[in-house]
């Protein structure tokens, strides 16, 4: 915001109310497909997909971001996760993912202060 950028932090359950005012949505993911080793160990024993994969999922496949995407929307994904879609190329591709930040962002920013 300081930089003139309008933010909104929004839940993925309230989404459809901002998506409409939005050009850019960020999504924060910690492990978009199971592959950590909490998350894979887990889903082994209980035999069922990761928790935070299955919500990633749902989210980045809902139809009001696949309805934005064709007006214009880009989607910027990032969070601890992010090394993962270097293994799912083909999930970037389908799902139309813009921009995947992998590190900290805002590193130089805390540089120069």
């Amino acid at each position: 915001m300081k930089e003139g950028f309008d933010v909104i932090t929004v839940s993925p359950d309230h989404v459809e109310e901002y998506i409409n005012e939005a050009k850019v949505v960020g999504i924060h993911t910690m492990d978009p497909f199971g592959l950590g080793p909490a998350s894979s160990t887990l889903s082994a024993i209980l035999k069922k997909e990761p928790y935070l994969a299955k919500y990633f999922h749902i989210l980045i496949s809902n139809p009001v971001i696949k309805k934005a995407k064709k007006r214009g929307l880009k989607v910027i994904v990032g969070g601890p996760g992010a090394w993962q879609f270097r293994y799912r190329q083909r999930f970037v591709e389908e799902h139309t993912i813009d921009c995947i930040v992998e590190g900290e962002a805002e590193k130089r920013y805390w540089q120069d202060l």
